[in-house]
């Protein structure tokens, strides 16, 4: 029984003596609503506000009730009833005293109200007892109050760093979340730059490096596929209620006698074809049908605060549903289930006859998504090595699989891997890679069926050793391909336990510490991943030496810790043999990131620069190398290695981007026009190709034009980004959302610039060139106070002219 479901039937044995405890159906509302059960959560909150406005009316200085009360209110999103609420638990001195100064300045913080904020936190700070020392508050990090700390330090120097730049207290503020919870500043803070760690953060148009984005050589965590389904996308329970469905399938579906299930109660859809990577609107009230919108002119209703949504097909088996519920800062949270079973019914790999429909991955074609951080020494469609591997086993086949995986050569990995299963047909770990790398090219339908294959031939490995942990990992990263998370994680703690019961009967099985390292990273677990790890360097497990030893060093990055990073880095380093040069160019790389974060620009530079040296035929180690050199000014340099980019790759339309940019930099006009033309050339021809899953690609086009002084073709690209662009990357609509605002600034339209700056800013707070841009639609607007403010924000998120 998890903790929720404990703490429900600890809450109900306690009502069942006493009915008409508030606090009990409060307390069990929310436990309800963290496991998703809307409609029950509901009703338990309902029932704990009619008991507590009958407390207040007996005694309206009860203080526990008042606390209750702010809490849902908070809960509700009703903020100013929730400030009045918690100011007025706060005037009684209550217990709760510092915990509603703190959630008073949480609020006014979301509103803007920083200066408010900031009294209102100082005043929780007030109360905190002078001989608390640092050290005493890092001591309780485990006690009910750390969360809380955490939370206002974190906020607390958010505020000043972005909006009043009081450098000192935000400092301040951060040294002592640290001293609270080491582990989770380390995770949210990324040396002071996370503005609201909740969202994507950074941009590879302002900067080519993205620290949310870098993997190092950690263990990868698989991408998913998104389910070859129809699925609910999006919900908007006040006022225009409606419910967003996708098709996410590669054939049109009729939505002729499907239907929604809301709350238990089922409402038709009507007559309409939902096409391929498309998009629904359904409205529950009346109104006019169009292309994207259909409206049920029903009488059922989306609960405002706690519900859940499903979606039927024909038959009426349920295909998707929606639970989601009401955050204490007033946002909307919701978890999406998909269910087996309305994927096509032909489960076998199709083989190499469909290479021709595969499209390009997002990450590949986009500017704002990162390229993938582990790649291999060289391209690795070399012909003399193809022809060198025809007699070769299954193995070998699978190791070179691998490399093409890590080398970024996609289409080629399936290849190699289908090489695999034609000398092996029973070989699921060939057909895991083929799913996941589908995936990865944006072939949602066909990876889907690798992974059913993959799942079928791993469960009958499985019957044969149910105690093979590297089976039962590989079956967890099936069923999260396939959308099954609770199975998923079934599996992966059936693996965990085997594991654990291998390094107790051996603890020194260096194998087995290294496997429950990777588990436990893989779930999230990081701080017993990271000891499972020292374990293996501390039983000096020669395989997996080196690799323990970068990860312990990365992680000492990640925190900030240059010099603890430098001494672990060359430690690992050394015991790469020289031979070994792919596994030395990914290493290289992954260290050029992380000094990068570092602020070490100059050291990164000579990291990237050694990944060069060490793979010249892979086109990856050019570009970084070029965007650090444009990092560091140097466009001489720069535009070298993106030349020798596109000599590996000439249809590169990122990379013509970018030298024309650093072309632009040297006042090289004439060059730099050439440049971006052939950016849009090239980005014409991949649209072309496939235009529904080219929302990176029509940014890049749009950029370009911007640099061309195309504006009506440009705003048409970011259009036609901003419509399919995946709702799960958010990076994308705040790219389009900016390139709009410099176009309708560049056109004197000032207030629909502030206007596209905001949009772009609500999907990436932490976007220094929107706040930027915001700044000069102020400033154009006579709004010079509020314009210095947005300007002060650019510049430290990183903003440069």
């Amino acid at each position: 029984m998890g903790r929720n479901e404990e703490a429900i039937s600890a809450f109900d044995e306690g009502l069942k003596t006493d009915p008409q405890n508030a606090s009990a159906w409060h307390h069990r509302g929310m436990a309800l609503a963290g496991m998703g059960h809307g409609a029950e959560a509901n009703q338990s909150i309902q029932k704990a506000m009619e008991l507590i406005d009958q407390r207040l009316q007996e005694n309206p200085e009860d203080q526990e009730a008042l606390w209750l009360r702010a809490e849902e209110m908070d809960l509700f999103g009703k903020s100013e009833e929730a400030l009045e609420a918690y100011g007025r638990v706060a005037e009684l001195n209550s217990s709760h005293a510092l915990e509603a100064w703190i959630r008073e300045s949480d609020i006014l913080a979301a509103q803007g109200r920083y200066n408010q904020s900031v009294e209102s936190f100082s005043r929780a700070m007030a109360l905190v007892p002078a001989n608390k020392s640092e050290s005493q508050l890092g001591f309780q990090r485990r006690s009910e109050n750390t969360f809380i700390f955490t939370k206002a330090w974190l906020i607390n120097g958010q505020i000043h760093r972005v909006s009043i730049g009081l450098y000192n207290i935000s400092s301040k503020s951060f040294d002592e979340i640290e001293q609270i919870n080491s582990d989770y500043i380390a995770a949210l803070q990324l040396k002071g730059k996370a503005v609201d760690p909740g969202r994507h953060g950074g941009s590879l148009m302002g900067s080519s490096l993205n620290w949310e984005m870098y993997t190092f050589n950690q263990p990868k965590a698989q991408p998913q596929a998104w389910p070859p389904c129809l699925t609910i996308t999006k919900i908007n329970p006040k006022e225009d209620d409606f419910i967003d469905i996708a098709d996410n399938l590669k054939e049109a579906v009729s939505l002729q006698n499907w239907s929604l299930e809301i709350q238990g109660s089922k409402v038709s859809l009507p007559e309409y074809s939902l096409l391929p990577g498309k998009a629904v609107r359904v409205h529950l009230r009346s109104g006019q049908e169009n292309e994207t919108d259909l409206f049920l002119d029903s009488n059922l209703g989306l609960n405002d605060t706690v519900g859940s949504v499903s979606l039927r097909d024909g038959s009426g088996a349920k295909v998707a549903s929606l639970d989601y519920w009401t955050k204490l800062d007033g946002s909307i949270a919701h978890q999406v289930t998909h269910y087996s079973g309305t994927a096509e019914n032909d489960l076998e790999y199709p083989g190499t006859g469909y290479q021709g429909k595969m499209v390009q991955k997002a990450a590949g074609v986009g500017p704002f998504i990162a390229e993938r951080t582990e790649i291999g020494p060289e391209l690795a469609h070399n012909h003399s090595n193809k022809d060198e591997l025809q007699e070769n086993t299954a193995d070998d086949w699978y190791k070179k699989g691998t490399e093409l995986f890590e080398n970024d050569s996609l289409e080629e990995s399936v290849l190699a891997m289908e090489r695999v299963i034609q000398l092996d047909p029973e070989n699921s770990s060939a057909w895991l890679s083929i799913a996941i790398t589908l995936g990865i090219m944006g072939n949602g339908s066909e990876s889907s069926k690798a992974y059913e294959k993959a799942l079928n031939l791993i469960d009958n490995d499985l019957k044969k050793n149910p105690q093979d942990a590297r089976a039962w990992e590989a079956k967890s990263d099936a069923l999260i391909g396939l959308g099954r998370q609770e199975e998923s994680l079934d599996a992966i703690e059936k693996a965990l336990e085997i594991l654990n019961l291998s390094t107790e009967r051996n603890p020194k099985d260096g194998e087995a510490w290294w496997s429950k390292a990777n588990v436990l990273y893989g779930i999230g677990r990081s701080d017993e991943a990271l000891q499972a790890y020292e374990k293996v360097i501390e039983l000096n497990h020669t395989p997996r030496l080196a690799d323990a030893l970068l990860i312990k060093g990365y992680d000492f990055a990640i925190k900030g810790n240059y010099d603890e990073f430098k001494e672990t880095f060359n430690q690992a380093i050394g015991l790469i043999p020289a031979s070994d040069t792919a596994k030395l160019a990914r290493t290289w790389n992954s260290a050029g990131f992380a000094l990068a974060e570092l602020g070490k620009e100059e050291e990164a530079f000579e990291a990237f620069e050694k990944y060069a040296q060490l793979s010249p035929g892979d086109r990856h180690s050019w570009r970084m190398k070029g965007d650090m050199a444009s990092e560091l000014g140097r466009y001489n340099v720069s535009i070298e290695a993106y030349d020798q980019a596109l000599r590996i790759d000439p249809k590169w339309a990122e990379v013509w981007y970018k030298k024309g940019n650093a072309l632009a930099k040297m006042d090289n006009h004439n060059d730099a026009l050439k440049a971006f033309e052939k950016a849009v050339e090239i980005s014409d021809e991949v649209i072309q190709k496939d235009a529904g899953n080219a929302s990176g690609i029509c940014i890049i086009k749009g950029y370009a034009l911007i640099k061309l002084n195309r504006y009506d073709e440009a705003i048409e690209a970011l259009d036609r980004a901003l419509e399919i662009a995946p709702s799960s990357v958010p990076v994308f609509p705040a790219e389009a959302w900016n390139g709009k605002g410099d176009i309708l600034l560049a056109l004197g339209k000032n207030e629909d610039a502030l206007e596209a700056y905001n949009k772009s800013i609500e999907f990436n707070p932490a976007f220094g060139r929107a706040w930027h841009g915001k700044g000069l639609a102020q400033s154009a607007l006579g709004q010079f106070s509020e314009a210095d403010l947005s300007f002060r924000v650019a510049r430290k998120l990183g903003y440069q002219e």
